[in-house]
């Protein structure tokens, strides 16, 4: 119940879970820049 419980929230708010999913991917993306010259 748990996974179609998701799969709705997912569907209905698709919107702020695709923006938060790019806000993730852009800070995933600084930190590699940030650590990948340091490492």
């Amino acid at each position: 119940m748990a996974v179609i419980g998701l799969a709705e929230v997912t569907h209905h708010h698709q919107r702020c879970t695709y923006a938060i999913l790019m806000m993730g991917v852009s800070i995933y993306r600084r930190s590699a820049v940030i650590t990948l010259p340091a490492g």
